[in-house]
Order: structure tokens, then C-alpha cells, then sequence
């Protein structure tokens, strides 16, 4: 019996209450979970990983080619982001675009593997806040003073993008920086945006999508956005994209959608986590991690998130740094449970469309869902040390096939255990383990 019922029970009994308000708390706290299957929001279009940092190291792992199947033959990802770096021009006119070979040899690999795959580059901005070292060469950018020169910023990325394009790796999408804002504000971003332009036309090369700007916090993405729309120079853009490293949550994904939505455009999370990273050397973190991290994408989801990429989900052969794919420096790698929860999410969510949810009278209980055609999936997340019995309601629709859910504690095997469930009509009840992860794939009519 609910602890909260007990609690009622003892409290009443003794004023002599109980019959009538026992049953009044029953019918208060009884738990359940509505999914609108027909309230089609945004459709998510971009599932990827992020190889930036990390596309070197992982040419010296033992099992490489098998990393690389376990992240872009086993995972539905339809984009991969990968750097541009200050070291294929420091000296000016001394270009060393050797110094990306083993990016593109993890690259080409990656292509193989699947061909459609739209590659996402982003500028490598470790250096800044490390010693105080410029993220661009000097000649480009003055690190003291701010000063920037638009014609040769543009200049370095054009030489970047036909590099890549004569190598049959085109860039898709391009941020013109990351993260920089306080260096590329928007007024010379946009004017580093149309002299790349010339310069690509002036080259015969393909323009990028303009994905802009990777910030650190969402504020940083709120306050960049709106000088753009005083601006107007919003054409430039095809998309924006932030990270929430300040855990700003909920409010401010609304606020940032919003301002992204009023200029017509989407808005993508380009470094999302899997909940495995941490200086453990390999170990495996506690589910709380991952459920945390899960919990935070339900929010941002639900604010209207048109998609994400996952952040480093290999190791960059830094021997302290777990990832969903672990392995020392020129060693091993091995897959942790946050690899395997990334898999289930990303093969179960391109080209859906968010459907609403709601949640009753549990509130340490999350949920997201996603519909392609009849096919639904839908998360719950219980941040709660409870067990739950739970009604699960389709709105407008009844159960087409059986619910074949899988879920992830503490102690399930690292792929999680899976269940089955059957209804043909527009209701199924389930349990839920306490602070568990749990998916479910099914089929609806309507």
C-alpha cells in the first residue's frame, strides 16, 4: 500500500475519520500516464556523435574498426561532428592540412559505413581557458586586443571546406565558430558568414549550412540570438545550436526555442551527454547519472528540441576520461551502459515527431515520446526510490502490437533487460523498478 495512504490512515483513524477519507486518498494519488498520440510536435531531425576531440585517438585503439562499427553501424546517427583547427595554418601561408589525417581516415571509415552521413564542423576551442593559448592562429585573430580579420577568417574555413570536399568528405554544416562568443560576436560572425560565400562561389565549392554558435550556457544563446534579430541577418543562418553546460534547464530551453522559432529557425543540442563521462578511468558511473542526463533531454524535448549530438562518445585516449565508449591511451575499448541506453534512444527517434505526455501524481517521474507513422516510443524515467504501478493511457489510439520495453538499473546487465507487454485496447499497466531508465517500442492504430 502507498505510503502516502498509510500515513492518511493512521492520522484519521484516530479522529475517527477513516471510511470516509481513506477513500477519498485512493482516488487522489492514483498514478498514471497519459501519451496524446496525436498532438504531433517537432520532428527530430538531427541524431549524431561527436568526434572532434577525439577522431585522432581513436586511430591507435587496438579495436578501432570495431568503435567505429559500434558507433556508426550500429547507431542511426545522420550526423557527425568533426573539428577545424588552428594547426592547418599557424604560420601564415604555411598551410599543413596533414596535420587532419587521421581525422580523415576515421572520416572516410565512418562514410563506409554509411554513406549518407552529414558531417558537422565545428571549431576546436580547447585552447582558449588552457594556458590562455588562441582557439584560431594569431595572424587571424588577435588574442589580446579581440580584433578580428573577417577576409582572412574566412579564408582559413574556405581553405578547410575544399579541402574536405576534394578529399569526398564535404562538410554539411559548419559552425563558424564555437563556443566564442566573446570574440565572434554576432555582427562579425555575420559578416565572416558572406565573405565565406564569395569565397566558395569564387572556388567552385558547395556552401555549408550555417548551424551557429555552439554556446557554453543557454543565456550566452538567448543574448547571441536576439543580436541577431536586431541585426536581421537571420537569412545567414540555417540553424542554431547550443549546450547547457550551466544546467540552466527547462525555462530557459523555452525561452531559447522560442527566440530560435521566432526567426524560423531550429535549434539542436550539439553536445549532449550520455551520462558516462567522468574522470573514473573506465568504470561505470551509478544509473543516477544516466537517469539525470535522460531527465534533462526530456525537458529539453519537451521545450521543442529539434535534436541533438551526443558529446565524445569514444574515448580521445585520455586514460582518466570514461566515456559510452572506454579505452586507454592505444588500448582497448569496451562499451559501458551509457553506450548501450545512447543506442536505444538514437535507433528509435530520427524522423519522429515529438508527441505531449502527461504525468500524474508522481513527480519524480518523467517521460518522453516520440511517433514515425504508427510506431511510438516512449521513455519513462523514474528519479524516484519507489516502485510504481502504473496505468499507461493512449489518448486517441489503441495498442496495434505488444510493447516490447527494455529498461536499465543499477543492476541490470549493461544492455538492460527487456519485457514484454500486450494490450489491444487504449490502456496497459506497468511497473517501474525505482531510479530506472525504461523504453518502450510499440504499435498503435490510429
Amino acid at each position: 500500500m502507498n505510503k502516502q495512504i498509510l500515513s492518511k490512515y493512521k492520522f484519521q483513524f484516530k479522529k475517527g475519520y477513516f471510511v470516509i477519507l481513506f477513500f477519498i486518498s485512493i482516488q487522489s494519488i492514483s498514478q498514471s500516464i497519459t501519451i496524446n498520440t496525436t498532438n504531433y510536435k517537432q520532428v527530430i531531425d538531427m541524431i549524431g556523435a561527436d568526434i572532434e576531440r577525439s577522431s585522432i585517438a581513436i586511430q591507435n585503439a587496438k579495436n578501432k574498426n570495431e568503435i567505429i562499427n559500434w558507433g556508426f553501424k550500429d547507431i542511426n546517427f545522420n550526423y557527425c561532428r568533426v573539428q577545424y583547427d588552428k594547426h592547418q595554418e599557424l604560420t601564415q601561408g604555411q598551410k599543413k592540412m596533414g596535420f587532419y589525417k587521421k581525422q580523415l581516415q576515421t572520416m572516410k571509415q565512418i562514410k563506409q559505413l554509411n554513406p549518407n552521413i552529414k558531417f558537422f564542423a565545428t571549431m576546436r576551442t580547447d585552447y582558449n581557458g588552457y594556458g590562455n593559448k588562441n582557439n584560431m592562429p594569431d595572424w587571424i585573430v588577435n588574442y589580446k586586443t579581440k580584433a578580428v580579420d573577417v577576409k582572412k577568417y574566412a579564408t582559413f574555413l574556405a581553405d578547410y571546406l575544399e579541402f574536405m570536399e576534394h578529399e569526398n568528405l564535404a562538410i554539411n554544416t559548419l559552425s563558424i565558430t564555437k563556443e566564442w562568443t566573446s570574440f565572434i560576436k554576432p555582427k562579425i560572425g555575420s559578416e565572416i558568414i558572406v565573405e565565406l560565400q564569395q569565397q566558395c562561389n569564387l572556388r567552385g565549392i558547395k556552401m555549408p549550412k550555417i548551424s551557429d554558435q555552439g554556446f557554453w550556457s543557454i543565456s550566452q544563446g538567448i543574448k547571441y540570438l536576439n543580436a541577431i534579430k536586431a541585426l536581421k541577418t537571420e537569412h545567414l543562418y540555417s540553424s542554431f545550436c547550443t549546450h547547457d553546460y550551466k544546467n540552466e534547464g527547462q525555462e530557459k530551453w523555452q525561452t531559447i526555442i522560442a527566440n530560435t522559432n521566432s526567426l524560423d529557425k531550429k535549434l539542436y543540442d550539439d553536445e549532449s551527454s550520455t551520462g558516462s563521462g567522468s574522470p573514473t578511468y573506465g568504470s561505470e558511473r551509478p544509473i543516477k547519472k544516466q537517469l539525470q542526463e535522460y531527465i534533462d533531454k526530456s525537458e529539453a524535448y519537451k521545450a521543442g528540441l529539434s535534436g541533438e549530438i551526443f558529446f565524445e562518445i569514444w574515448s580521445r585516449g585520455i586514460n582518466k576520461e570514461t566515456r559510452a565508449i572506454y579505452y586507454p591511451a592505444n588500448g582497448e575499448g569496451k562499451r559501458l551502459r551509457g553506450y548501450f541506453i545512447m543506442k536505444q534512444f538514437s535507433n528509435n527517434i530520427l524522423n519522429y515527431r515529438y508527441l505531449t505526455s502527461v504525468v500524474n501524481n508522481m513527480p519524480d517521474v518523467y517521460t518522453m515520446a516520440f511517433r514515425k507513422e504508427n510506431k511510438i516510443v516512449f521513455w519513462i524515467l523514474n528519479n524516484s526510490k519507489n516502485k510504481y504501478e502504473v496505468s499507461v493511457n493512449l489518448d486517441n489510439s489503441k495498442f496495434l502490437s505488444e510493447i516490447n520495453m527494455r529498461y536499465w538499473t543499477d543492476s541490470t546487465p549493461l544492455n538492460g533487460d527487456c519485457l514484454i507487454y500486450k494490450s489491444n485496447q487504449s490502456t496497459v499497466n506497468l511497473s517501474l523498478k525505482p531510479e530506472s531508465i525504461n523504453s518502450y517500442v510499440f504499435r498503435v492504430v490510429n
